[in-house]
């Protein structure tokens, strides 16, 4: 709804916006446990209508057209014993724009889109030395990627665009 009528500091709503629309597609493998050993692996693919980013142009949310994510996950467990779990996962996602309903240089078909990092990492573990207690520990590394709004830049502005570089976040929750 903030999208639609929002009088925030930095941006207007915009009433016009339409939803977006996806169609996804997943594949994926998932092993037996293989002695402590499980994991996963998937790729997946999803095509969006309506793709809605922000316009630093006119400081809106728009349509902006459709988009393409295209990515392979992969995810492993170990447990040596029934009270620790150690895991970790890996995402790689390619996401584009496929076409722009704006007809302007801005949003071409091909360009990258922002806030969406290439690769991201996890890795944790979980203790639960009893059963109403459980200790989770996580590390999260999010790759570089495009500041927000990259696809509307024109083509002199993408060449200084600054990546937001990667950064890493913990989490531990006792609970």
């Amino acid at each position: 709804i903030s999208e639609l009528f929002s009088i925030a500091f930095f941006g207007f709503g915009n009433p016009d916006l339409g939803p977006e629309k996806a169609r996804s597609y997943e594949l994926g493998l998932r092993t037996r446990k293989m002695g402590d050993f499980s994991g996963n692996v998937s790729v997946f693919h999803i095509d969006l209508q309506n793709e809605i980013l922000f316009d630093p142009i006119v400081f809106m949310n728009r349509n902006v057209g459709k988009s393409r994510r295209n990515g392979i996950e992969f995810s492993t467990k170990y447990k040596p014993v029934d009270a620790v779990e150690a895991f970790f996962t890996y995402t790689y996602t390619k996401a584009n724009l496929r076409s722009s309903l704006l007809g302007t240089s801005a949003y071409q078909s091909g360009d990258d889109i922002g806030l969406v990092p290439r690769n991201r990492f996890t890795a944790g573990f979980n203790i639960t030395p009893f059963e109403w207690l459980r200790l989770h520990i996580d590390g999260i590394y999010t790759g570089e990627q495009h500041s927000q709004s990259f696809e509307a830049l024109s083509t002199e502005a993408r060449a200084i665009d600054s990546m937001i570089k990667g950064y890493f976040v913990a989490n531990g929750r006792l609970s």
